[in-house]
């Protein structure tokens, strides 16, 4: 009984202290076609990226692997009661996230989604990371505004819109490797059978 008791205790203490980053708005989300995103649930992440990795859309299949974040949020289109953008980040510490660490926000298409990728990344100078409270749960509520900017993708904070890039099958570096030692193999071969039938 004891042990039950300081189980309960200790995830009462660990629970006590915490910072909260919550994002939250209602912008529309719009295709690179203009047209609006409407039957299609797309996942929402706030985090960071790995300090040694820049985002780009050659080596958007890494993205996953490198951006710092928890459980994925949503963005519902207007079919599914939106729009509006829904995720959060909750920190017991800063030990993955230090302080003034600079959050991004990234909109993906799901995993089955069917169809052409598409992606947004957005961050705001005001979407830091601030020193945990060692006592009290705080937390901070994040939005567009007119300082937010888009990375990949668009945001027109006068008009309450924001959009999505289409993110091409770009092969990674190491995919032009591995084709390159293919093709040295197919002339290696195409070599010695002419010099076989000579």
């Amino acid at each position: 009984m004891r042990l039950t008791h300081l189980i309960v205790l200790g995830s009462l203490a660990t629970t006590a202290s915490a910072t909260e980053y919550v994002f939250q708005d209602f912008f529309v989300l719009k295709h690179p076609t203009g047209v609006a995103w409407n039957n299609t649930q797309l996942d929402v992440k706030l985090g960071k990226f790995a300090s040694s990795f820049t985002p780009t859309l050659t080596n958007y299949s890494s993205w996953d692997v490198n951006f710092v974040t928890q459980t994925a949020g949503y963005y519902v289109g207007l079919s599914g009661g939106g729009p509006e953008f829904s995720t959060s980040l909750t920190l017991a510490d800063n030990i993955n996230f230090a302080v003034n660490d600079q959050l991004w926000l990234l909109v993906q298409t799901p995993s089955n989604y069917v169809g052409t990728k598409e992606t947004a990344l957005f961050t705001d100078t005001a979407w830091r990371i601030v020193a945990n409270s060692p006592t009290s749960v705080v937390t901070n509520f994040f939005q567009f505004n007119n300082t937010t900017t888009a990375t990949f993708g668009l945001i027109d904070f006068a008009a309450s819109t924001s959009g999505t890039v289409t993110v091409a099958a770009i092969p990674e570096p190491s995919t032009y490797g591995l084709g390159a030692g293919l093709v040295a193999l197919a002339a290696v071969a195409v070599h010695r059978r002419r010099k076989k039938s000579a």
